[in-house]
């Protein structure tokens, strides 16, 4: 773009400047997105509305953090998948007793 507004070029310039433009946006939605998502096991997609959803909350800090934020509440749910925790037969505890209605007979 410098090589073309030093030999006078404005339109050179410009089309320099779109090009390197579009370039940016392609490589930031379409491949940063792919390679953060492959790196911590996440669909691109989530990466970049994590991205999206963390820069409207929280700014610049939001938009560093949203990824990773994303990927550690994924983990999270995976493991408490993992380990039952929603399952409907697990509300066993105190005030979750099973009564003897629901009790099968074992004799």
């Amino acid at each position: 773009m410098v090589m073309a507004l030093s030999t006078g070029s404005v339109p050179l310039a410009l089309w320099a400047l779109a090009v390197v433009v579009v370039m940016n946006v392609v490589v930031e939605n379409l491949f940063e997105p792919r390679f953060i998502g492959d790196s911590i096991d996440l669909h691109p997609v989530v990466v970049l509305l994590a991205t999206v959803a963390g820069g409207l909350l929280a700014g610049l800090v939001g938009l560093i953090l949203g990824a990773p934020a994303a990927a550690i509440g994924s983990d999270l749910l995976r493991e408490l998948r993992q380990s039952g925790f929603f399952d409907r037969t697990r509300a066993t505890g105190p005030g979750n007793e099973p009564d003897e209605k629901t009790q099968p007979d074992v004799g």
